[in-house]
């Protein structure tokens, strides 16, 4: 599983939970080591992140343009994910 899929704060479930959650909609992935998880994965919750200060940054009258803003909070979550993933200098 790439450090991007990985769940930000894991939930571990048991398989029941997992399947019952699976069926209504949620997300559930399995890890590395046959865990049932649950929650956003790392690149969802940084971008979420950058998301949150991109728009606190825009004033109050400003124009908006939602699809522009959500594609920065994923390059910002991407670059960092790749920055991550360099081994330590």
């Amino acid at each position: 599983m790439k450090n991007s899929e990985m769940p930000a704060m894991p939930n571990d479930l048991d398989p029941q939970t997992a399947s019952y959650m699976a069926e209504f909609g949620g997300t559930v992935r399995v890890d590395d080591l046959g865990r049932w998880q649950c929650g956003l994965t790392k690149r969802e919750y940084f971008a979420g992140l950058a998301m949150q200060g991109l728009l606190a940054g825009i004033p109050a009258d400003g124009i908006i343009d939602y699809g522009e803003i959500a594609d920065d909070s994923i390059r910002c979550a991407d670059a960092l994910l790749t920055q991550l993933e360099k081994p330590n200098a």
